[in-house]
């Protein structure tokens, strides 16, 4: 009988090897954060950045934020989603929302150049970027040769002239 977890895997490490089983609608990113939030862990630290603290719930919250956002951009299971974000919230939430929805976060190096930025954005064929907005001007030259691309979305970060939790651009 399905119990009110039976969406996340559970291991038998009774067992020697042990057994993991996995659900046939296994999502991981349901697994990696709601499972916490289930389990009654919601307010135990999932993140933290330069901004704050944020438990498994708010994160969970933010997850689908992001998930049906990019869903509502139009992006589509196996589509891939380039993320250039700085290290904050947002990256596990867009990342995870991606997974979420079933399409594929490609996470990139924030280090890197314009060039290399352009060589990713359309050997990806990613559909939608999100990119803080520290490094929008950056990834600019890429964005405006990417075939592919449909969405862009800029996040504010506290390296970039934003304040608030993120805007959107098409």
């Amino acid at each position: 009988m399905p119990t009110s977890t039976s969406r996340f895997a559970e291991i038998d490490s009774t067992l020697s090897p042990p057994r993991v089983r996995i659900p046939r609608d296994y999502n991981a990113a349901v697994d990696l954060v709601d499972r916490h939030v289930v389990e009654g862990r919601g307010d135990r630290v999932a993140v933290r950045d330069d901004r704050g603290v944020y438990g498994y719930s708010d994160l969970a919250a933010r997850v689908n934020r992001a998930g049906n956002a990019l869903a509502a951009l139009g992006v589509r299971m196996e589509e891939r989603v380039l993320l250039a974000l700085l290290d904050t919230v947002d990256f596990p939430a867009v990342f995870l929302g991606a997974m979420k929805i079933g399409a594929v976060p490609v996470p990139v190096n924030t280090l890197l150049t314009s060039a290399d930025y352009e060589f990713v954005v359309r050997d990806s064929r990613a559909r939608a970027l999100v990119v803080s907005d520290a490094l929008l001007p950056k990834l600019a030259p890429a964005i405006a040769r990417a075939p592919h691309l449909r969405a862009v979305v800029v996040a504010d970060s506290p390296l970039g002239c934003g304040g608030g939790e993120g805007r959107g651009s098409g």
